[in-house]
């Protein structure tokens, strides 16, 4: 094997040996199938199920396109006619893919190679790892043969039709390499949690189809794996049970926050740290990166050493980070640690600290506008500008589809990923969330355009629509740009549910599924294309059937009307009915607005009505439980009014000195009364807010009034509201009351 990194010297020498190889090779071109008939065979080795599973899903394919059943066997010196040679070759037979270096193809990138044995040109398929050589079987048939997988299952195949298939690589050797080198954007649990154990299998097959990949190696949250109990009970150097990791917040290192949060500055957290992933790579050196990534909603220590440390939590973690990663490439040079910039280290360090070249970064863009392209949003277009002067690369983390609707945002994700890739964005780890018209087709783009970012989106649209729609491409493109241009034009809807109606207004939704009619009334005689237009179809009927369970209650909770109450109780049923009735097929993700609607005893915009499926009314009147999470600045809207806070992207800010209120008005029907009521302390989302901002001598208080705001009674005050269970009791002072301010 000719080494390609082993001095500036060599590396010209070798291209330019390797390129006078090319020059003198013709074109291969062969013919595996002609008239029906196969001539060829595939030879795949039989230790490696992954890649058997290709090989016979090319077989597949083939026979798809052709009607020829192409044998598959195991031994390559036995091959009749033409052989494609997956990870396999005859004795022999020369292969010149076999001296290309890893550097070539990083990570998963591989070699199709003409070759010629046997007084006949055969198909070799090479790469380092079995992820290039299934990424080579797919190369084959989506470059050169023409296969998509447009979405998931059966009917989002195209295998094109032809009795002859021949093959042609120019020049007589491929060698392909992905232009990012992570490449994976992935729907998470709740959007497929209505799928049975074939759907998920249909997915991951799409997934492996579009050559989805990268370097072996787990991201995550993974703080909790490395510091363990027992690692941070080693660290307590006064004894006084209490790990001298655990944060300090508000000036204390109590027990409460012990596993919740870390003390970066620590020389321990280091230790601890650089011994475990030495560890883990002498155990595991397939892997090429494994994480070091903070978990959700932690608590950050506030100590004098971190404090003096860094300019922000942000920097805190980039210097702890390039000492572990220093100190594990002392036994692993090439091994790589992944980091998260998230939260509250998502701002970037003040200070000028360039990250180690062996750090991966995912930025995560948690609490930013997700609807919008990334690099017209000021805040989030400055902090990544301001990580990648000091990162080698990053990968991206973006919040898709949160909303459980219709996501045809294309132009969004051409305009973000064109700004990723000239950041130096190196990767793609973008999460789904929910499952709807434009998901997929979301996605497909993703991965074709991070396997090769030459490739623009409008190109592959029109490909797209005009392939997978046929007579109906003109309808269906109507129908997701009119969704798209919409909901580019709702500005600051934030993420809450209440705001829905803004992004998929009724009469949008009615337009777009009268389109769909004229649609399918073009293709009437395709079953393939009818099912692929049918599945964006119930996507927007379930969507117009949540608006119409939530206009409904909206009146109903305005005007207190308690048979309106019944109406939106049967309105919900039907959209739950509806959605209930796609489980296990491919046409509906949960999560989303499915997410939210099942439980709604956990109060969607205070309603008090717990709708279960098949029991709507049995629970009215019963438990009254108002939710307002105050999450990312979206829902402060679901308050009465509210005064001196503003909108951060991690919740609700208010100035030093500064005094706020937040009111809400709670109330029932005439016709009942509270008996009890509690106010839940850690789901106010105070946590934040009070406790890493209320100084010394600072106050907070919770007050009810019984005469709309006239007069107010003090029930708790000075409360610290982040002790993990903890519940205020507001019984006494509303008992027997259908109406109070809080």
């Amino acid at each position: 094997m000719i080494d390609f990194t082993s001095s500036a010297r060599l590396i010209l020498t070798s291209v330019v040996l390797f390129a006078w190889a090319l020059a003198n090779v013709s074109a291969g071109t062969v013919t595996l199938i002609e008239n029906g008939q196969a001539k060829c065979t595939i030879v795949v080795p039989r230790e490696d199920e992954i890649i058997l599973e290709t090989a016979e899903d090319l077989q597949y394919h083939l026979q798809k396109m052709s009607g020829a059943k192409v044998p598959i066997i195991h031994d390559a010196n036995k091959a009749s006619g033409i052989g494609i040679y997956i990870d396999a070759v005859p004795l022999g037979a020369a292969v010149r893919g076999r001296r290309v270096g890893r550097n070539m193809t990083w990570p998963d990138g591989y070699v199709i190679e003409m070759i010629e044995f046997d007084g006949k040109t055969s198909v070799a398929l090479f790469s380092t790892l079995s992820e290039g050589i299934v990424n080579a079987v797919y190369g084959l048939l989506e470059d050169h043969l023409g296969c998509r997988w447009f979405t998931p299952g059966e009917i989002g195949e195209h295998i094109p039709k032809r009795r002859t298939v021949t093959l042609e690589i120019p020049g007589g050797i491929e060698i392909v390499k992905p232009d990012l080198e992570k490449r994976m954007p992935w729907y998470n649990g709740n959007a497929n949690k209505y799928l049975d154990r074939e759907g998920i299998g249909h997915i991951n097959r799409w997934y492996r189809r579009n050559r989805h990949g990268g370097p072996r190696g787990k991201v995550g949250h993974a703080w909790n794996d490395i510091y363990t109990p027992e690692a941070r009970n080693r660290v307590d150097a006064d004894h006084d049970g209490v790990s001298d990791l655990t944060p300090v917040v508000d000036g204390m290192r109590t027990a409460k926050f012990a596993g919740n949060g870390l003390c970066m500055s620590h020389p321990k957290a280091f230790e601890i740290a650089s011994e475990w992933f030495t560890d883990f790579f002498d155990r595991n050196p397939d892997y090429d990166h494994w994480s070091f990534s903070q978990e959700d909603s932690i608590k950050f220590c506030g100590c004098d050493v971190c404090r003096v440390t860094g300019s922000n939590q942000g920097a805190l973690m980039l210097r702890m980070s390039n000492r572990v990663i220093e100190k594990v490439n002392e036994a692993h040079p090439t091994k790589r640690i992944t980091i998260m910039p998230y939260e509250a280290t998502l701002e970037p360090p003040e200070e000028f600290i360039p990250g180690n070249e062996n750090l991966i970064p995912i930025i995560v863009s948690m609490g930013v506008d997700q609807i919008q392209a990334k690099p017209r949003i000021p805040q989030f277009r400055r902090q990544v500008e301001r990580w990648m002067t000091m990162l080698p690369r990053a990968w991206s983390r973006d919040y898709v589809c949160w909303s459980g609707g219709p996501w045809p945002l294309f132009q969004s994700l051409q305009q973000t990923r064109d700004f990723y890739i000239s950041e130096g964005y190196t990767g793609v780890m973008d999460e789904y969330l929910s499952r709807n018209l434009g998901t997929d087709t979301h996605m497909w783009l993703s991965g074709r355009t991070a396997w090769d970012h030459s490739q623009r989106i409008e190109d592959l649209l029109h490909e797209f629509y005009t392939t997978y729609f046929g007579a109906a491409a003109g309808e269906m493109k109507g129908v997701y740009e009119r969704i798209e241009q919409h909901m580019l034009s709702a500005s600051d809807v934030g993420t809450a549910f209440a705001n829905l109606h803004r992004l998929y207004p009724a009469d949008l939704m009615d337009d777009c599924l009268a389109r769909i009619v004229k649609a399918k009334a073009k293709v009437s005689g395709n079953r393939t294309i009818l099912a692929r237009i049918e599945r964006d179809e119930n996507c927007l009927k379930a969507t117009r059937l949540w608006l119409n369970f939530y206009s409904i209650l909206g009146q109903a909770n305005r005007a207190g009307n308690r048979s309106r109450r019944s109406e939106a109780a049967k309105a919900c049923q039907s959209y739950l009915d509806f959605v209930d009735g796609l489980n296990g097929t491919l046409s509906f993700g949960g999560g989303g607005i499915r997410k939210y609607t099942e439980p709604l005893g956990k109060g969607l915009a205070g309603t008090g009505t717990n709708f279960t499926k098949g029991r709507p009314d049995e629970s009215w009147p019963g438990r009254f439980v108002y939710y307002d999470w105050l999450d990312q600045g979206g829902k402060i809207t679901d308050a009465h009014s509210w005064s001196r806070f503003r909108i951060g992207s991690h919740g609700l800010y208010i100035d030093p000195g500064a005094t706020g209120q937040i009111i809400y008005d709670v109330r029932t029907t005439k016709d009942l009364q509270f008996k009890e009521a509690f106010l839940p302390g850690r789901h106010t989302g105070w946590d934040l807010a009070i406790n890493l901002a209320l100084p010394e001598d600072g106050h907070n208080g919770i007050q009810v009034s019984l005469d709309d705001g006239r007069t107010w009674v003090t029930a708790f005050e000075d409360i610290d509201t982040s002790v993990a269970v903890i519940k205020f009791d507001l019984t006494k002072h509303v008992r027997g009351t259908n109406r109070f301010l809080l």
